[in-house]
């Protein structure tokens, strides 16, 4: 069944790629108080601006690919979108009701036809649908209807038309016959919104009727209590509309616009807050040239008047959810006084059955007698466990009791709190409060208390903030694992625009941070804690202004101060850039953001080179487990021209608009291009893998066959009974049937055999002989090893790769310069992909009668400011390691010697199992160590050093537990 209702929409989804050729009025055949309905017009014109006249020939390369057994499940589907592609107009969608009952939506898709458009489904497809839905006798099919479940497809009058759910029916049989008195093409206010939507493609969205629908759910249906808060915050109850429309690129060229309008019928006052323009970005001139993606917010001419209207949103956010919170908080209050009741009585019940026939048929708790362990010869006296307590029944009914009480009093004191709950509005003077300060006063509280430590009242700072605050990600080159995250994590900054004048208060901050000077009366405590702070902070000047960070291997947040701005930064490297563009070098070209960046808010992401990392990062992943690398885009190659969006923002006390725009590439021609191509090779890689997985099973089943017989075979008869394992051995021994002769589909003399399997949809590339006949195999047997760890084998997994024994292989480098093969990672079989580098390095091993311990990682060079980073995350590990020297100390004290250590992992081919010898610390005792091979520990008596460098940065810790860095001083 739901493979009908998967095959109609795709029927419908893929009938988006036609020319338009309207037959009806929009929203004739959506009923009157639909709540949602969009169109998209034009699309087949569209696909051909953005992927060429041919896309057809591209969407046939794509669907060759795939297997045989998934052509013959989906073929008559694609078929029929073939029929009816090249008739297809306008779509229309609506989304016509929600429901607590099966479908919980009813929807309404017409899809509108051309002339010459097919008047009954294929006989293919009516075949399919019986098959698919049929059979159990649900479906009702005709040669020109489909209908399963709730979901019913159509052709009549020129239009393609799904309906799901019996009311949207109703409703397009009543609309077919003449009668549009309850359609939504007769609602005034839609025929307005229809008069001046002319994009390619349009949403409205009518919230008065969706609310409406959803109120009609019941409490149980409804959405969640954080997803209601939010829409509260939003305040949808005062929405009226939600439209969005759409543009595709022209045939000139550029990018896709969008705008999304969004309409209320009374003034918004929570969104008041964020909704405060104040002039177009200034901001955008500090930002790096690297920037990735940032969003600029307009704070109004009164900053700190907006810090205290989001303050007082909190704050009333958090009053609004304060009931709901204790009437959840109050009925599982009450849910455990039940549970406990229940217990209650489950007790009693039990002591009355055992005074029946004088048994105890209550729960007793079983006490097994404790078993007496008998010591280790090097032991003193016998171990015997803590006998547990017995099971009192008395005393088990006094703690249920006691908690019975407990719970019943939290019951009390919650339903009190209900009684006594009530909204207070939000006051900024703590001194006068009478009750705990909210999550948004106490926001507010923080910064008051902060700024008198500074000796800063809010008159002169209200003076010298500016009107915005910027915030953004930085891409630095980064060609290592780890990329895309670590620039999110460790990247980004916030900076906040200062006026004229501000040099006298950045003056007081940075004083008190150093703790030159401290407010009048300062107590002792606070002197301690100043004290504390200018020994932990480092300030210095750079160009472009100062740098205030943390010292050492805990420095998570550097703050700088530059012309006309504040800022943090999580990293030194970071605020240098800032501060670096700020004075005008390495800027960002505000020109790259599509639209101008004209509004009050204004959100840039430079989508090309976020996916280009993407996809980088996904390759070192494919390439780390040895996996064939597909799909390679190569995104910053096919995306030569980059692509870039923008969002900006326009706001009033009714209205509230986004627009969007891209600008680069507009053309998905070339993405079409290689991802055929791309997919073309994956089918490749999956025909290979498929004969290699079954030889690999016909290896391991063969193995495990003969393990026992095998296994009392001297050295040299192991080895003649392995060196005879071949491909045909294991064909004559019935443990292997070779898919398509063992030939390589990426294999150069298979080429036109490979493009007529894709056309014909099979899954053999073909030739002279059956199955048994490998002349033409494009593979190379090496063989099994001499010698077999029977006792490894467990089976097949995606484990780490290590005492690798190649067994068979691509005859050349031609799968993107690699090979396919199977090898054996300790005793069991792997199908892996082979640069030529490590192929060769694995043979090379093999050749000398033995196996390759592990793959090298070939990590590319790190850059310094990631080197610092990850070599900070490193000092868990040190304070691990030094409360195992300091035990070693002991050890050798204790034993009337001196500690002498003098190691350098990069000089030790087992770097972990040698500090584990020098430590003496048991292969039974847990003890991980990353990165062994850059740690160098010098020790001596009671005094060690223990150090980890990459590159040229380093952190070490000693034994006074102290530690310190390459760039402490820096």
């Amino acid at each position: 069944m739901r493979s009908i209702r998967t095959g109609c929409l795709l029927i419908v989804a893929c009938g988006l790629l036609a020319a338009t050729l309207p037959a009806a009025n929009p929203g004739d055949l959506m009923p009157r108080g639909t709540l949602g309905y969009g169109r998209i017009k034009d699309v087949s014109e569209g696909i051909k601006r953005l992927a060429g006249g041919d896309w057809m020939t591209l969407f046939d390369r794509a669907l060759n690919t795939r297997r045989q057994s998934e052509r013959r499940d989906s073929d008559p589907v694609v078929n029929e979108i073939k029929r009816f592609i090249n008739h297809a107009g306008t779509l229309e969608i609506a989304l016509v009701d929600v429901m607590v009952r099966d479908p919980n939506v009813q929807m309404t898709f017409v899809l509108h036809l051309g002339t010459g458009a097919p008047a009954e489904f294929s006989e293919d497809l009516l075949a399919w649908a019986k098959r698919e839905a049929g059979r159990e006798g649900a479906a009702k099919i005709t040669a020109t209807s489909i209908s399963a479940e709730d979901v019913t497809f159509t052709l009549r009058k020129g239009l393609c038309v799904v309906t799901i759910g019996g009311a949207a029916q109703r409703h397009v049989d009543d609309a077919l016959a003449g009668d549009l008195a309850e359609s939504l093409s007769q609602v005034e206010r839609f025929r307005k919104w229809t008069e001046t939507a002319k994009s390619d493609i349009e949403l409205w969205l009518d919230m008065k009727a969706l609310r409406n629908a959803i109120d009609k759910l019941g409490e149980d249906m409804r959405m969640d209590s954080e997803v209601q808060q939010m829409l509260d915050t939003i305040e949808w109850q005062k929405m009226d509309t939600v439209s969005l429309s759409a543009n595709l690129p022209s045939k000139s060229g550029g990018g896709i616009t969008a705008s999304l309008d969004m309409t209320f019928s009374q003034p918004v006052e929570n969104l008041g807050a964020l909704m405060r323009p104040a002039g177009a970005s200034r901001l955008v001139r500090v930002l790096p040239a690297e920037t990735l993606g940032f969003l600029s917010l307009q704070l109004g001419n009164d900053a700190l008047a907006t810090w205290t209207d989001i303050a007082r949103y909190v704050h009333d956010t958090e009053q609004r959810s304060q009931p709901s919170r204790l009437e959840r908080n109050l009925r599982w209050a009450r849910q455990e006084v039940q549970h406990i009741e229940r217990m209650l009585q489950d007790l009693e019940k039990g002591d009355k059955d055992s005074d029946k026939d004088g048994t105890r048929e209550y729960s007793q708790r079983a006490v097994p007698k404790p078993e007496v362990v008998k010591p280790a010869e090097d032991e003193e006296g016998p171990m015997e466990p803590d006998d547990p307590e017995p099971y009192d029944p008395a005393k088990y009914k006094e703690e249920l009791l006691e908690r019975l009480k407990e719970a019943k009093e939290q019951v009390a004191r919650y339903e009190e709190q209900m009684r006594a709950y009530k909204v207070r509005p939000f006051s900024p003077d703590a001194e006068g409060r009478t009750s705990q300060p909210s999550e948004g006063e106490e926001m507010y509280d923080q910064v008051e208390r902060l700024l008198k430590q500074m000796g800063i009242n809010r008159t002169e700072l209200a003076e010298v903030i500016g009107s915005e605050l910027i915030g953004g990600f930085v891409a630095l080159p980064d060609p290592t694992d780890r990329a895309l995250r670590d620039m999110f994590e460790h990247n980004w900054f916030v900076a906040l625009e200062l006026r004229e004048g501000h040099e006298a208060m950045k003056a007081k901050v940075i004083d008190w941070l150093l703790g030159k000077k401290l407010p009048e009366g300062a107590d002792e405590d606070e002197k301690e804690e100043a004290r504390r702070r200018a020994e932990q902070l480092m300030f210095k000047k750079v160009d472009g202004g100062e740098i205030l960070r943390e010292r050492g291997a805990f420095s998570s947040f550097c703050v700088f101060f530059g012309e006309g701005l504040v800022g943090i930064a999580h990293n030194e490297d970071i605020a240098l850039r800032v501060l670096k563009a700020a004075g005008g070098s390495g800027r960002f070209a505000p020109g790259n953001v599509p639209g101008g960046g004209v509004g009050s808010k204004m959100l840039y992401i430079d989508l090309g080179e976020f996916l280009a990392r993407v996809e980088q990062e996904e390759g070192r992943w494919q390439r780390r487990e040895r996996r064939f690398i597909t799909p390679k885009m190569e995104v910053r190659k096919l995306l030569k021209n980059g692509l870039r969006l923008g969002i900006t923002t326009n706001e009033s006390p009714t209205r509230l608009s986004f627009t969007l725009a891209t600008s680069g590439e507009s053309s998905l021609r070339p993405t079409l291009e290689l991802l055929a191509s791309e997919l073309e090779l994956e089918r490749a890689w999956r025909h290979d893998e498929d004969m290699l997985q079954e030889l690999g099973t016909g290896v391991f089943s063969w193995l495990s066959g003969k393990q026992e017989e095998l296994s009392k075979l001297s050295a040299d008869d192991l080895a003649a009974a392995l060196a005879a394992v071949t491909p045909q051995k294991l064909l004559t021994d019935g443990f292997f049937s070779p898919q398509d002769g063992m030939r390589s589909a990426f294999d150069p003399a298979m080429a036109s055999r490979f493009a007529a399997m894709l056309k014909a949809g099979t899954d053999e590339l073909g030739g002279e002989g059956g199955p048994g006949e490998m002349k033409e195999s494009g593979f190379e047997w090496f063989g099994l090893p001499k010698t077999m760890d029977f006792g490894a084998m467990d089976g097949f997994g995606w484990g780490e790769i290590g005492n690798i024994w190649l067994v068979c292989a691509a005859k050349g480098n031609w799968a993107r310069g690699g090979r396919p093969a199977l090898v054996l990672s300790g005793a069991n079989t792997r199908v892996v992909w082979l640069e030529e580098a490590e192929f060769k390095l694995i043979r090379a091993a093999n050749a000398g009668g033995r196996r390759l311990a592990e793959l090298p990682e070939n990590e590319p060079e790190m850059p310094a400011w990631k080197a610092k980073i990850r070599i900070a995350e490193h000092r868990w590990t040190l304070m691990s390691l030094s409360e195992r020297l300091r035990m070693a100390v002991e050890t050798a004290v204790a034993e009337g010697r001196e500690l002498q250590i003098s190691f350098d992992g990069a000089n030790e081919e087992k770097p972990l199992e040698k500090v584990r010898a020098l430590l003496g610390i048991s292969a039974d005792d847990w003890f991980e160590l990353e990165n062994a091979k850059a740690l160098t520990i010098e020790a001596k008596g009671e005094k060690f050093r223990a150090r980890i460098k990459q590159g040229d940065a380093w952190i070490e810790i000693d034994q006074d537990g102290k530690i310190t860095t390459s760039w402490d001083n820096e």
